[in-house]
């Protein structure tokens, strides 16, 4: 089911707003939200009861940035034959085009607008083709990027972003509706809503694949094959970025859409988009601009998160070139941006780096984003690179470690992740503090003390006796790498192999081989950094 909001004024969001695309697009500012016929007083009137829960939730003031934009100034221009595509209520402008130049250039001397100027330059290009325990999830080749993250162990306690609204701000989404991967998405009802902030015309599915592959890293739910970072989490398909181009605009679409998120009440915003360089050579960014008050969609990105919503964006796709800076929104504050690594959580080149302009900690944290597991377009499933991968991954397990913890606020479920990543003590700018643990986040949110052992542990083995695989888990003090093996009773060596685990986390590691084993009893032997542990089984 669709949630509707009447905000009249507020999103102007219908197919006719859009009949002049063959005009540029500007930027106006207006001076004040005076005449306005909403007021703060009457919140409910362009807030959804989702929303205002929230800032009451965490204490957030309503204030002059929630209004709306005046609608009398919106009315004056609509007036004057100006077509208005969208408003930023947050900063308080609006996108506006005219084929009537001599319009556009006479808008400037109202009193109630203050700047102009040009986000988006005519330029035709052809159109798109339209088109623990026992894992409690079984998933397949997406396992490791899930399982890095000590994530399967926030869905084996049932953690799997029921409830939580997480907004995905992409560049299309073609081709959902036909793939299985969705299905349980589409048929559940848990797409909440979709716009089209490029084209105006809502069809989000008609429009490039890189939304897709995103999505379904954090929706996608098929056994053995994908299972996604959120799989039972509710959705918004927002296209806000142009494949085709490369223009300003596509940064204030982003602020729109991000305002409509806010205003039906998402939790999540995830943004697997970054801009640098523009076709345009004088929109582009410097890295001094990399400040997180520069760039207008890194100060929207801020402001979504003072309005209570998370906020993960992909730091880019730039550790090879010449100038290996993030991205905006990458540089805003108060937001988690996610590098990517292998899937050994070793740096990845391609994974654009820090620090920001004014020299904070960025990226925040990392995930997979290379090789990381997704749904292609033609059915089958597919491994790819990009900042873009290991965004959703931490996303949706942000959202669902949120979910386990409903009592607290953004900032605090984006302190958890931070403090509970691997380098969390000595960050860099390759890494940030490193790769979180969402399992020792939970339980230090929780008040329970994740590192009572003191020390390095072999915690469990089971089931024992076994017949399909062989389940480990082991506490870890550091980030290292386990040589585990195991041997028959006549010594013979049938297994060895180097595992990754995680400082102050529960790592679960699993097994398939010993399905292969004759039956028997076996000794599985474990050495870490500081000793060797030994434990039998038995294969039945």
């Amino acid at each position: 089911m669709k949630i509707s909001i009447i905000i009249t004024s507020l999103l102007l969001f219908t197919a006719s707003l859009f009949a002049q695309e063959n005009a540029d697009v500007y930027w106006i500012q207006f001076t004040d939200k005076s005449n306005n016929s909403y007021e703060l007083s009457q919140p409910e009137q362009f807030l959804s009861p989702k929303a205002l829960q929230r800032r009451d939730n965490q204490n957030i003031e309503i204030n002059n940035k929630d209004l709306p934009v005046s609608d009398f100034y919106l009315d004056s221009l609509s007036n004057m034959g100006i077509h208005i595509r969208y408003t930023s209520k947050w900063i308080n402008g609006a996108a506006i085009q005219s084929t009537d130049t001599a319009l556009i250039d006479t808008i400037e001397n109202l009193g109630f607008i203050i700047d102009k100027f040009i986000i988006r330059e005519l330029i035709e290009f052809p159109k798109s083709a339209k088109a623990t325990k026992e894992n409690a999830l079984s998933y397949g080749q997406s396992e490791n990027q899930i399982s890095m993250l000590n994530g399967h162990i926030l869905h084996n306690q049932g953690y799997t972003g029921q409830n939580m609204l997480i907004a995905v701000l992409d560049s299309g989404f073609l081709g959902v509706p036909s793939l299985s991967s969705f299905q349980a998405l589409l048929n559940e009802s848990r797409v909440i809503d979709t716009r089209d902030y490029v084209d105006g015309d809502n069809d989000v599915y008609a429009h490039h694949n890189h939304g897709r592959a995103v999505l379904s890293i954090l929706a996608a739910n098929v056994e053995d094959s994908l299972v996604g970072s959120a799989p039972n989490a509710n959705y918004l398909l927002l296209r806000t970025e142009d494949a085709a181009s490369e223009q300003l605009i596509e940064e204030y679409n982003w602020i729109a859409a991000a305002e409509y998120a806010d205003s039906i009440g998402a939790d999540v915003i995830s943004v697997s988009l970054g801009y640098n360089v523009y076709d345009n050579e004088a929109w582009s960014y410097t890295n001094a601009d990399l400040d997180g008050r520069t760039a207008p969609i890194s100060i929207a990105a801020t402001i979504a998160a003072s309005k209570g919503i998370l906020v993960l964006t992909a730091a880019g796709n730039g550790g090879n070139d010449t100038n290996p800076k993030i991205s905006v929104p990458g540089d805003a504050d108060s937001v988690l941006t996610v590098g990517a690594t292998n899937s050994d959580g070793e740096y990845a080149s391609f994974s654009s780096i820090g620090y920001s302009a004014d020299n904070r900690v960025k990226p925040d944290i990392v995930a997979q984003g290379e090789a990381a597991w997704f749904q292609g377009g033609d059915g089958q499933f597919a491994s790819g690179n990009g900042t873009s991968f290991s965004t959703p991954i931490a996303s949706g397990l942000a959202a669902c470690l949120w979910q386990a913890n409903p009592q607290l606020s953004n900032m605090e479920i984006l302190r958890a992740i931070q403090e509970s990543s691997s380098q969390y003590n000595n960050p860099d700018e390759y890494l940030g503090y490193g790769l979180p643990d969402f399992a020792a986040a939970n339980l230090a949110l929780k008040n329970i003390n994740y590192t009572a052992f003191g020390s390095e542990m072999l915690t469990n083995l089971y089931p024992n006796p076994c017949s399909d695989a062989l389940q480990i888990e082991f506490y870890s003090v550091d980030t290292q790498k386990l040589e585990v093996s195991i041997v028959n009773m006549q010594g013979q060596i049938m297994y060895k192999h180097q595992h990754s685990v995680y400082r102050t986390s529960y790592n679960s590691l699993r097994i398939m081989d010993v399905a292969t084993f004759p039956k028997g009893m076996y000794i599985l032997r474990i050495q870490s950094q500081n000793k060797v542990y030994s434990k039998a089984f038995i294969k039945q």
